[in-house]
C-alpha cells in the first residue's frame, strides 16, 4: 500500500529556537494548525482537539533539541495518522 505525501515547508520570521518553543506547547496548536479545529485540551493526560471532524487526540513527539514535532493523531475511527513535522534553521549562503 502506498500513501501520498505532501512537504509543506514555511519560512517564519523568527529563530529556529523561538518557533520551535511556541510550536511544540500543545496550547498553541489552533493558533497554527488550523486543519485541527479551533480548541485543544488536555483530558487526563490525554491532548483532545475539537476539529470538523469530531474529536480527536493529538500526541505530540516529546520536548527534543533537534526541532522534531512530530504528531499521532487518532481520528474518530481509530485510525491513526502520523504527521513528521520539523523545525530548522535556515542558513544563508554568502558570497
Amino acid at each position: 500500500m502506498t500513501f501520498k505525501s505532501k512537504h509543506i515547508s514555511v519560512s517564519i520570521n523568527r529563530s529556529s529556537h523561538q518557533v520551535y518553543e511556541f510550536a511544540s506547547n500543545p496550547g498553541n496548536l489552533p493558533k497554527w494548525a488550523a486543519g485541527l479545529g479551533g480548541s485543544i485540551k488536555n483530558v487526563n493526560g490525554e491532548w483532545i482537539a475539537e476539529t470538523p471532524m469530531r474529536r480527536v487526540k493529538v500526541k505530540f513527539a516529546d520536548k527534543n533539541k533537534f526541532g522534531v514535532l512530530d504528531q499521532d493523531v487518532t481520528l474518530p475511527s481509530g485510525a491513526k495518522v502520523y504527521n513528521p513535522m520539523r523545525v530548522f534553521p535556515i542558513t544563508m549562503a554568502v558570497n
